[in-house]
């Protein structure tokens, strides 16, 4: 009886590379992530001190600052 060629090794390759491609798409969303939380932050640091300072009034028409 011979095995089919390659087939048990071509198995372990590609659950191999599922795994690879799960870390890597798991690891594009939490940096991903992280760079809207990261943004969000700021943002809302930017839209306290443009309110504050009265400098926002300028810039109220701008969608961004309606986040």
């Amino acid at each position: 009886m011979q095995p089919p060629a390659g087939g048990l090794f071509f198995i372990r390759v590609s659950v191999k590379f599922k795994y690879i491609a799960a870390v890597k798409f798991l690891a594009f969303y939490y940096i991903l992530y992280n760079f809207v939380t990261l943004f969000a932050k700021v943002h809302k640091k930017l839209r306290f001190l443009l309110t504050e300072t009265g400098f926002g009034d300028k810039f109220h028409n701008i969608s961004l600052f309606y986040f």
